[in-house]
């Protein structure tokens, strides 16, 4: 627990830092928290989090963005009638062993940060992403005073930086998965390959 409360602790004050970077209008509205809420819910029908959840194989991260053990899922989310990709970080708490995490994908969490492609329009700067970091438990974390969901300046300052143009650090693989929206299909990454930067 006490792990988990200084990750969250380190990422507010992270995602401050960067904040003062990126310009943007204010998240942690509360349609923010309740669009997080329905994004959560698509997302553990699809097993992508909560207690189903798909196992796969953990990697270690670069960087002090997310914790230093990390579960990445990608797939295809329809809220409302937007349907989108969705990237899924799930970070582990420092002293959980890879052979744990494959064990039992759900123990040992310290926070799940999502990034979801919502409809043309809503954010146009940011390549419309909406951002957010829940707890463990599903519940929409905070960032100093505020709460870590919707166009989260943090998030923004830092994936602005990303290769590709598409705010995604862990490959340039963006428009392939777009290809699955229409069929509702998932992909699953892990290891070697999303290694690098530490960011989704």
């Amino acid at each position: 627990m006490k792990l988990r409360a200084r990750y969250l602790a380190a990422t507010a004050a992270t995602a401050m830092v960067a904040g003062a970077i990126a310009v943007n209008s204010a998240y942690g509205q509360e349609d923010d928290a309740s669009y997080a809420a329905m994004l959560w819910d698509e997302m553990s029908h699809l097993s992508l989090v909560g207690p189903h959840s798909f196992g796969a194989v953990p990697y270690a991260r670069e960087g002090e963005a997310h914790p230093a053990t990390l579960v990445t899922l990608q797939g295809v989310v329809t809220v409302g009638d937007h349907t989108g990709v969705v990237i899924v970080k799930r970070g582990y708490t420092d002293d959980a062993t890879r052979g744990e995490i494959i064990a039992n994908p759900t123990a040992n969490l310290a926070a799940i940060t999502v990034m979801y492609q919502r409809e043309e329009g809503y954010d146009p700067e940011n390549d419309d992403w909406f951002w957010a970091m829940y707890t463990p438990e599903g519940e929409v974390a905070m960032m100093g005073e505020a709460m870590a969901a919707g166009m989260v300046q943090g998030c923004i300052g830092c994936h602005a930086n990303a290769p590709g143009d598409d705010y995604v650090f862990l490959h340039d693989g963006l428009s392939m998965m777009q290809m699955f929206i229409e069929d509702g299909g998932m992909m699953m990454e892990g290891d070697g390959m999303m290694e690098g930067d530490g960011g989704m």
